[in-house]
Order: structure tokens, then C-alpha cells, then sequence
């Protein structure tokens, strides 16, 4: 009886044990899966700030278009290198994001 005893309890411990490892293996999965959520929504902070700043250049480049020569041209030069690498930076951000968001 004594021995029928021990077994059930070592049964018992054994079962506790892991069930702990069970809840220890979904904490580290919730944990990982929680970084990568914030490290996308770091880089979707990053992509609205980039497409913000995108949108100000846009506006004061669409200024310039009022002033213009005889050619119909703005006086100004515009910024189309910075505006290239602003929508290159956001899009990259975005896209970096979508993939730690998976």
C-alpha cells in the first residue's frame, strides 16, 4: 500500500511537473511572440513618420509649382532625390514591419 502510494504520488509530481513545463514553454512563446509585435510596431511608428514627413516635403514641393518660368517650370528645383528616399525608407519600414507582424 505504502509503495502503491509513493507511485501515485511521483504519478502526480511527474504530471505537475510537466504541466509546469508546459506553462513555462507557452510564457516563453507569448514572450517572443510580444517582442516581435513591439519591434513591428516600432517600425510601423517609423514608417508613419517617415510618411509624414514624405506628405510635408510633398506640400512644400507642390508649392513651388507656384511659382513658375515661362516654361511652366518651378523656379525652385525640386526635391525629387528626397522624395525618392523618403517613400524607398518608408516602404522598407512598412515591409519590415508586415514580415515580424507574421
Amino acid at each position: 500500500a505504502v509503495a502503491a502510494q509513493e507511485r501515485a504520488t511521483q504519478a502526480r509530481e511527474a504530471a505537475q511537473q510537466a504541466k509546469v513545463r508546459d506553462l513555462e514553454a507557452q510564457i516563453a512563446t507569448t514572450r517572443a511572440d510580444a517582442e516581435s509585435l513591439a519591434a513591428a510596431n516600432t517600425r510601423l511608428e517609423a514608417a508613419i513618420a517617415t510618411a509624414e514627413e514624405l506628405l510635408e516635403v510633398l506640400a512644400a514641393e507642390q508649392l513651388k509649382y507656384g511659382n513658375t518660368d515661362v516654361s511652366g517650370q518651378p523656379t525652385e528645383p525640386l526635391q525629387k532625390g528626397l522624395i525618392a528616399d523618403l517613400e524607398a525608407r518608408k516602404n522598407s519600414l512598412k515591409q519590415e514591419a508586415q514580415t515580424l507582424s507574421q
